[in-house]
């Protein structure tokens, strides 16, 4: 008996894997090999920067440790005694830690306007 439910459970298994629907294209990519700081607007303007990058900080508390109180381009979170200094990965990172343990933290990094159109996306 143990055998057949077992058979079951694979078969059922195997039928509702066949039936899932994997994304087969990536719709979205941003990269961030190149710095792009000295572009970004400051404050979010509707209309003025739909078309740039918005580094907001809207809380306005500094960072412990020294860190930039905004998004900034940092390596992929190695630290410098830890990671390959070959490491060319590199991202956009906000440090959620502030000063004083304050929990308020609101950073935006806003992307330029951009239209996605994808008829297999759900």
């Amino acid at each position: 008996m143990k055998k057949i439910y077992h058979v079951l459970f694979v078969v059922s298994f195997m039928s509702f894997g066949s039936t899932m629907n994997a994304q087969s294209d990536t719709l979205f990519f941003l990269n961030f090999q190149t710095d792009p700081s000295a572009s970004m607007a400051e404050f979010p303007d509707p209309g003025l920067t739909d078309s740039m990058w918005v580094n907001f900080d809207e809380d306005g508390v500094d960072a412990e440790g020294g860190y930039p109180r905004t998004f900034f381009h940092d390596y992929d979170w190695i630290l410098p005694d830890s990671g390959s200094t070959e490491d060319t990965n590199f991202v956009f990172v906000s440090r959620s830690w502030l000063l004083g343990f304050d929990t308020s933290n609101s950073n935006w990094l806003i992307s330029p306007a951009m239209q996605i159109v994808d008829a297999n996306a759900t």
